[in-house]
């Protein structure tokens, strides 16, 4: 039986365990997702500092803030030392606290979807469990647990559909020992296990709004980048995909799954650098985007139904965390276009208009990143006019992600029509 998760919830079984495909990320490149009206690299960024209230006055608060809606209300914790307390920000209501279900301590709010639906995971009893928030209408929310088969379960995506994807500890304190199960969870199923066959773990990390599932499963008993043939993998209509790295990488993870049909990808080389990747379901093919010269390698977070990418990025002989945003096989570190006080270090979150969600490098705030320009407007000076449509027609035929405003691969009529809707400069 095929399985649409985002049309069929009710159908879906108990645990999930489609057909596996392999599949080697060696392929053709992939064509991006058609829709981008964003010039890319942006020629800037509207920055908005959002600092921690002093809870405890006596040590400094930190600030995470891990992803944003659509309407401007963004999710994450402040952290004091080790202990996390789940917020909510927004530039109309400010901060506040998200509410504890009971017997609830600390936790982290991963995720936040346009309907408002938190994933929250809190520690009750001393152990990580996850919850979905559903507001209720009248200011508050209805709380749903996630009960874990063993003793943990954290919520890590949610889409537009309230379906809500995340992992949990399998083992049960008796019997032999069981390594993480990936779910998904909806308020009209409850939480199905997914688990694909052959493999001793799963974390499921994303669920699109055309109800592909993306995560990483391993042989290892907890997951992490040393874990043993460390894979990505993609649950469609039932059926598993895992995602083998092409040489020199040796390991992969899915991270991401927008809703035109592309996953993110992480690659990973032991000592080698790390790349990004795109894999296009439509097609069955792979782009790796290959770290910029200097960059020892970067990582993917999120991805938006443009084909837009953020996460992060590391250089050559520095520890440091810099901040990562690519299209097209173009990977950029966007700090020099950052409008701010502060520079950001990982991106998590990305959305369709570009905002980009991080943390401050030097200090507990957060930073929120809105793109400056108009589409069209190829040399940033505000106004698309002739200079812009004399670059497009200079790159007619290229690839170049500059000019290529439809995301289509190909700088061409669609883009030209782009630019003249857009055009700004009265005669």
């Amino acid at each position: 039986m095929t399985i649409n998760l985002a049309r069929t919830p009710a159908s879906l079984p108990r645990c999930i365990a489609g057909g596996l495909i392999g599949v080697s990320l060696a392929g053709a490149p992939s064509a991006a997702a058609a829709g981008s009206v964003q010039t890319f690299p942006p020629c800037g960024f509207d920055a908005t500092t959002v600092i921690p209230p002093d809870i405890s006055g006596l040590w400094m608060e930190t600030l995470f803030l891990r992803d944003i809606n659509d309407h401007g209300v963004a999710v994450g914790s402040v952290a004091i030392l080790d202990n996390h307390i789940p917020c909510a920000w927004s530039a109309d209501a400010g901060f506040w606290f998200i509410p504890k279900p009971a017997g609830a301590g600390t936790g982290q709010a991963t995720r936040i979807n346009n309907n408002g639906w938190m994933v929250v995971t809190w520690s009750i009893g001393g152990f990580m469990k996850a919850h979905v928030h559903k507001p209720d209408g009248l200011g508050g929310f209805t709380i749903f647990a996630i009960e874990p088969q063993g003793a943990v379960s954290w919520g890590l995506g949610i889409n537009d559909h309230n379906e809500v994807v995340g992992f949990e500890k399998l083992s049960t304190g008796s019997g032999p020992p069981l390594g993480e199960g990936g779910f998904y969870w909806s308020e009209a199923t409850g939480k199905v296990q997914i688990q694909p066959p052959g493999w001793v773990s799963a974390r499921c990390h994303a669920i699109g709004n055309n109800g592909v599932i993306v995560g990483s499963v391993s042989q290892s008993l907890a997951m992490a980048e040393t874990s043993v043939n460390l894979r990505g993998f993609m649950l469609n209509g039932g059926e598993v995909t895992i995602f083998e790295p092409p040489p020199p990488f040796t390991k992969s993870e899915a991270w991401a799954a927008n809703a035109t049909g592309l996953v993110g990808i992480h690659v990973i080389a032991q000592g080698i650098a790390t790349a990004g990747a795109i894999y296009d379901i439509k097609t069955g093919s792979l782009d790796v985007w290959s770290p910029p010269p200097g960059v020892k390698g970067w990582g993917m977070r999120d991805l938006n139904d443009h084909g837009v990418a953020a996460g992060l990025m590391v250089m050559h002989g520095s520890p440091e965390v810099f901040p990562a945003i690519a299209k097209d096989g173009v990977v950029v570190n966007p700090n020099s276009l950052f409008n701010g006080p502060h520079l950001s270090d990982e991106l998590t979150s990305i959305r369709n208009d570009g905002t980009v969600i991080g943390r401050c490098v030097t200090s507990g705030c957060a930073m929120i990143h809105k793109p400056l320009g108009a589409p069209g407007d190829l040399d940033c000076d505000g106004v698309v006019g002739p200079a812009d449509l004399a670059a497009l027609l200079g790159l007619w035929g290229s690839a170049d992600p500059a000019a290529d405003l439809d995301g289509d691969g190909v700088v061409g009529g669609e883009d030209l029509g782009i630019l003249l809707s857009a055009w700004s400069v009265k005669p």
